[in-house]
């Protein structure tokens, strides 16, 4: 069943009929820019059903963070956002979309940055790919 599956999959396989280009919007499109504003003006922080989501107060986080970047040897550094505890807004690299990250909490920050030293650990700057 699985064999007769697959060849049905591949026999269905055709050449895109349009580029991605055709499906993106234009950077100076107007439903960008009001995209941009919810999120950094934080209105679109809400659930799919129309109620506010609730943030995780970071020190439910740091703990599991800080053991985990131990366990990994990731040592203590926030090489990609620079975040500062209790305030401070992030530097990201250039490049990147400042206004999101100064949008997130920091248990999203600090997840960021732990999943930049592991990429780094294995050899890889995701930086080269912005």
């Amino acid at each position: 069943m699985v064999d007769d599956w697959i060849q049905r999959i591949k026999g269905a396989e055709r050449s895109a009929s349009a580029p991605t280009e055709a499906f993106l919007l234009d950077s100076d499109d107007p439903r960008i820019h009001r995209a941009r504003q919810e999120v950094t003006l934080g209105t679109s922080r809400v659930n799919g059903d129309g109620s506010q989501r609730v943030a995780i107060e970071w020190y439910k986080c740091e703990q599991r963070h800080s053991v985990q970047r131990q366990l990994e040897k990731l040592g203590l550094q926030k090489p990609l956002t620079d975040w500062k505890e209790g305030g401070g807004k992030p530097q990201m690299p250039d490049g990147t979309w400042q206004d999101w990250a100064e949008g997130q909490t920091e248990r999203v920050l600090d997840l960021m940055d732990i999943s930049f030293l592991r990429s780094a650990k294995l050899g890889t700057d995701i930086c080269a790919f912005a």
